[in-house]
């Protein structure tokens, strides 16, 4: 929701191991993360990977990182890429949520089109669906140390989460993760495995 989280990267020292993978699954739509992900990890002496499935989106990315641009869905790629190092931090911002102040937008009801014509129901049950398939199937590539981030994710009055990461978080906090998130009353959460809470 343009909070750019993922620039959280920049404030907590994550001490990631040097030559690994930071991975984004729903590359940047104008906001920015392709592009900072993408310096940051060439500052930071880490490998940079970008994914989505919409032709247009992928081609605005490659133009940024050449090469590291995949066109195809985040479960494709986490099912059939060999990567060339473990993923030391995951950005998942992919298959839109919907929004109840925004769900008779025009550009919402555009979105939804947008995905029908990729023969996908664009719904809110849909995307935690998708974003807990690619938690599931991202724990083989994953360092030791590693940090995962959920944007349009947050958590309820009774310490559950919802939003795109809804169903993934609580699979990752029963297999050891932690909430690390440094604002809880934001819209995003941040996980992380054998990292020092911030």
């Amino acid at each position: 929701m343009g909070a750019k989280a993922y620039t959280l990267l920049a404030t907590i020292n994550f001490h990631f191991k040097s030559g690994s993978t930071i991975l984004e699954i729903g590359s940047e739509r104008g906001e920015g993360s392709t592009l900072w992900l993408f310096n940051f990890a060439k500052e930071a002496g880490l490998n940079f990977v970008t994914v989505d499935f919409d032709e247009g989106i992928y081609n605005s990315a490659r133009e940024i990182v050449g090469s590291s641009a995949y066109l195809m869905s985040g479960e494709d790629f986490l099912d059939g890429t060999n990567l060339s190092s473990p993923v030391c931090f995951a950005y998942l911002d992919n298959f839109d949520w919907i929004w109840e102040q925004w769900k008779d937008a025009e550009w919402m009801l555009k979105a939804i089109r947008h995905y029908a014509s990729r023969n996908l129901v664009l719904n809110n049950l849909n995307s935690q669906i998708t974003h807990l398939r690619q938690s599931m199937k991202l724990l083989s590539k994953l360092e030791h140390t590693c940090a995962i981030l959920f944007d349009d994710t947050w958590r309820r009055w009774d310490d559950t989460y919802d939003g795109k990461g809804g169903a993934a978080v609580p699979f990752l906090l029963a297999l050891g993760f932690q909430d690390i998130s440094p604002d809880k009353d934001k819209e995003y959460v941040l996980l992380g495995r054998n990292l020092v809470s911030p």
